[in-house]
Order: structure tokens, then sequence, then C-alpha cells
């Protein structure tokens, strides 16, 4: 990151601020690596280019769904499609980030029923749950409604 007058390398990003927090300068993980011709792209750019274009694509439907005459032009089919989509992506959102551990806090009464710090704490049960949960079918339905959406607004 940071230079000397020959260009070697003299010290890193958070070497040169130490006055700042580390964390918020220490960049471990890269999107780019060396390749034998130049720089290739990394598991991490591609995740992070896939988000990227779901966003795209959600924020498509959502612009055409919260915009009362854009709506209209969808028509109730593919919004009432569109809608139903945003409701099962957000629910599948909720279940890859839980634990899939609740329990009663006092199992005898049956009271104070807890979700386990579901949020909070680490989550293998939510993340396998997710991996075999059909998303990449999930992005493809996602994909190809945005692609009506625009369609449909042209």
């Amino acid at each position: 990151m940071v230079r000397d007058k020959r260009g070697d390398r003299a010290a890193t990003s958070f070497e040169r601020y130490s006055e700042s927090s580390w964390r918020n300068l220490f960049i471990a993980s890269s999107l780019l690596a060396p390749g034998t011709d130049g720089p290739v792209a990394t598991r991490r750019l591609e995740a992070f280019r896939e988000g990227v274009q779901e966003c795209e694509a959600r924020i498509t439907i959502e612009e055409a769904l919260y915009d009362p005459e854009l709506k209209v032009r969808l028509g109730d089919d593919l919004a009432g499609r569109c809608e139903g989509y945003l409701q099962a992506r957000h629910m599948m959102l909720w279940l890859s980030l839980w634990s899939m551990q609740c329990y009663y806090r006092y199992p005898e009464k049956q009271e104070r029923y807890e979700g386990g710090g579901w949020r909070s704490l680490q989550n293998v049960a939510g993340h396998n749950w997710f991996l075999g949960s059909g998303y990449q079918e999930r992005n493809w339905q996602l994909f190809a409604l945005a692609g009506e959406v625009a369609s449909a607004l042209e």
C-alpha cells in the first residue's frame, strides 16, 4: 500500500495511519489475486459480483412495485408474483440466519420461549439450510422476474 522512493513496499495502510483503528484500514481479503498473465478474480470477487447483480435485479422489481404508476403497468399477475417472490426471499434471509435452536427457558411451565441467540451466535444450521435450500433456483427466478418487469416497463 505504501511504497518508498524505489517503489518497494514500505508499509501497510494500518501502519501508515497509526492513530486510527487498524480494523477499518486492514483489508485482509483481496478481490484480485496474481495470475500468470496478470490479475485474476478471486472467489470473493465473484461472490461480490453476484451479490451486486442480485441487488440490481431486486431494486428493479422493488422500484416498480413501490411506485403506484409503475405497478399499474406491471399488471396484477406480474405484480402479485413479484410480491410473493420478495416475501419468500425475505423469509429465506431469516431462515439462513436462524440457528434452528428454539427452546423453552422453563420447559415444565412452557414459559419464555427463546430462539437461543439466533441472530447473534455462530450459525451452522442456518448456513447449511441455505446451501441446500435451492437458492440458485431462487436467483434464476429473481432474474426472470426482473426481466419481466423491465419488459413490462419498456
